[in-house]
């Protein structure tokens, strides 16, 4: 049943459109970052970098191993290294923060319904998804400044850096940007859920679809192996599905497939002679 749904051109046009738009959102929710910070770009070359950084995630270490050639492509633009590095880890914490928030709020809203003792047991994996996602950025921001001790005014630049991006309209768009690209992530596990037969409902998946995703940042090409591990442990202790699996290595596959889009714009840049 499952392969027949997956393997109707309807089905998959929904789930690769859908992860296409998602692309799409991150983009633009980098190239407000660079706006914000007053960086000359156009929404196509935010989406360029971007798009690139997708295909070298599809054979680099962990799910967001082409921050590196983001980063790479930044420095051409912005001629400042650890600006570069600083807006790239800036741009990723958000999208973290705006997965983990997505699920605070599902969490929130289910307290209202279920009153189990498996609630706790949300909240205790939410807190520390929610806390290594925000403590490993500002870890690495403050490795990075101290790297050179005797030059003070990276630390200095680094907190101003932080301050910077506290306008209230900048992290508004930024975060909800983020909310609605994980909502989409969401979307997608539904329908591959849906595939199988599994009724889950919307507030369940919600709560731990962005934990099954978040794990998918320590495996590679996407997600695979630690992050089907992931899935794996998500459904079995917490929707009584032992398809966490099958269903994680479905939606990295999409996700892999998503990212090869990028290999025009890869093309496109390596042949431009105009860059």
């Amino acid at each position: 049943m499952a392969i027949e749904s997956l393997h109707s051109w309807g089905y998959f046009f929904s789930i690769f459109s859908i992860l296409f738009l998602s692309c799409l959102i991150v983009a633009f929710r980098f190239y407000i970052v660079l706006f914000n910070h007053s960086i000359d770009i156009s929404y196509y070359k935010a989406l360029k970098i971007n798009m690139i950084g997708y295909l070298f995630d599809s054979v680099l270490p962990s799910s967001n191993g082409g921050d590196l050639i983001r980063i790479t492509h930044l420095i051409k633009i912005t001629k400042n290294k650890l600006l570069s590095i600083a807006l790239v880890i800036f741009d990723r914490a958000i999208g973290v923060y705006g997965l983990a928030l997505l699920a605070f709020i599902a969490v929130l809203i289910s307290s209202f319904f279920n009153h189990s003792n498996e609630l706790n047991k949300i909240l205790n994996l939410f807190i520390i998804t929610f806390f290594s996602a925000h403590l490993i950025p500002l870890i690495i921001f403050f490795l990075l400044a101290d790297k050179k001790k005797k030059d003070r005014g990276k630390k200095v630049f680094l907190i101003n850096f932080f301050y910077k991006y506290c306008k209230k309209s900048f992290l508004f768009s930024a975060i909800s940007l983020s909310l609605i690209n994980h909502l989409m992530s969401c979307v997608v596990i539904f329908l591959i859920c849906n595939s199988f037969g599994l009724n889950i409902s919307t507030l369940s998946g919600l709560i731990y679809f962005p934990i099954a995703i978040f794990s998918g940042i320590f495996g590679v090409a996407g997600g695979f192996g630690i992050g089907t591990l992931g899935f794996d442990f998500i459904f079995r202790n917490f929707l009584d599905s032992s398809s966490g699996a099958l269903i994680g290595t479905l939606f990295h596959s999409f996700l892999l497939l998503s990212r090869v889009l990028g290999l025009p714009f890869y093309l496109l840049n390596k042949y431009d002679v105009s860059k």
